[in-house]
């Protein structure tokens, strides 16, 4: 089993997907929750993220929650290197995850709530 970003936005009580082609991987699910149970991750202070490493799936929805989710990508970003594991997987899943974020915020209308799930 695997685990894959989605992103949405909601208008008027209705949901409109954004297609981000393959770049909705995220591991697998063994794979997935070894990294995100890393104990360093939390000491770097990625918690909600971390929250992948004990439950499928987690949610970041509204501007507000999405700017807490930019806030661990950017830390993620930042300290890659000194993150014991799988350099090609932890790459991989950071390039993704902001790839998501990034085309999620770009395509959200103003008047819409953003959405990402991971699960």
């Amino acid at each position: 089993m695997s685990r894959s970003i989605s992103i949405w936005h909601t208008k008027n009580e209705r949901d409109i997907n954004v297609d981000v082609g393959n770049r909705d991987l995220f591991g697998t699910q063994r794979s997935s929750k070894q990294f995100w149970s890393l104990e360093l991750l939390q000491d770097l202070g990625i918690l909600e993220l971390s929250k992948l490493g004990k439950i499928d799936p987690i949610y970041f929805s509204g501007h507000l929650q999405l700017s807490v989710l930019e806030k661990e990508i950017r830390i993620l970003e930042n300290n890659k290197d000194e993150i014991d594991f799988n350099r090609e997987l932890v790459d991989r899943w950071v390039e993704n995850l902001r790839f998501c974020f990034d085309t999620l915020i770009e395509t959200t209308p103003n008047d819409s709530t953003p959405n990402l799930m991971i699960g």
